[in-house]
């Protein structure tokens, strides 16, 4: 039998479930009705996408998943899937919130990655491989003391398409939880995350702070660790203002062909292969940490 991965994660109990916890406000998770709004969006524009011939048929096909999904109710197995998104974005936030509620002294910071090398252009999107970024991420986050460390760390691959460079940026949206903390800081004594390159050409600027770490207790967790996994990959333009300091337009949708070209990349993988999980373990209940037990239960260290 095979072992349990993120895509095997039980819908949890009510109390941990973030559609039914934020429901209104700034941060209301997306409703089951929004979602099927958004999946026929993208089956619309995916059959009017100019494309290759081999893509289009592509399109059409992922295009008539997502309607009979709407249809019948039934998520499509695709992370193209707007439905498909919400349901693994319940199931795992649940689960930390509900591993969190078990392990209330276990410190926690939220994360953003931007590794040096991970911009690539729609072109070159086909040849990225996510199960071995999640591999390169791993391995270095065990040469920072991760094997030796207790806590965990979750998370979750995503990017934005800049309209004017024509890139996407892909980066890494994680949660880590007690000693795993300090490995994630240790990441910046590495090339691919230190924060000014080695002045060679790049298509990555100097400068950027590669390693995003919350300093303050985390608040509306709810959302926030639904954060790591996100619904939809944005377009956001980004620049130099007129006072010469960087600026970023907002999120809107990806224009058309480029947003088919991303959901049908998205389309040929699984969650497991977008996901990250370092010292957790996936169970009949939930998320489980590995090795340390309760540790941090009741607030102490063991």
């Amino acid at each position: 039998m095979s072992r349990r991965n993120i895509n095997d994660l039980p819908l949890p109990a009510a109390k941990y479930r973030i559609d039914l916890l934020a429901t209104t406000g700034r941060y209301a998770f997306e409703t089951a009705r929004s979602v099927d709004k958004e999946d026929m969006t993208r089956a619309r524009l995916a059959r009017a996408a100019p494309l290759s011939k081999k893509q289009y048929a592509k399109a059409q096909m992922l295009a008539k998943r997502l309607e009979d999904g709407v249809d019948d109710g039934e998520a499509p197995e695709s992370l193209g899937s707007a439905k498909r998104m919400r349901d693994l974005r319940v199931r795992e936030t649940g689960a930390l919130l509900r591993l969190l509620a078990d392990n209330p002294g276990l410190p926690v910071s939220s994360v953003t990655l931007l590794p040096r090398g991970w911009r690539v252009t729609v072109k070159e999107l086909k040849h990225v491989d996510p199960p071995t970024l999640m591999a390169q991420l791993r391995s270095a986050l065990n040469r920072c003391g991760a094997k030796d460390a207790d806590g965990f760390i979750i998370g979750g691959l995503h990017a934005e398409y800049d309209p004017i460079q024509k890139f996407i940026r892909l980066h890494f949206h994680m949660i880590a939880g007690g000693g795993m903390i300090a490995v994630v800081e240790r990441l910046r004594g590495m090339k691919r995350y230190a924060l000014v390159g080695d002045g060679k050409p790049s298509r990555d600027e100097d400068g950027t702070d590669r390693v995003r770490i919350s300093r303050k207790p985390l608040t509306n967790l709810p959302s926030t660790l639904a954060y790591i996994l996100q619904p939809y990959w944005p377009q956001r333009w980004e620049g130099d203002g007129q006072d010469g300091a960087p600026k970023r337009g907002k999120k809107v949708r990806i224009d058309n062909p480029e947003h088919t070209q991303v959901l049908l990349w998205l389309d040929k993988w699984q969650p497991k292969d977008i996901c990250l999980l370092m010292k957790l373990r996936v169970t009949k209940a939930g998320l489980a940490m590995r090795g340390i037990g309760s540790l941090y239960t009741n607030g102490g260290a063991a």
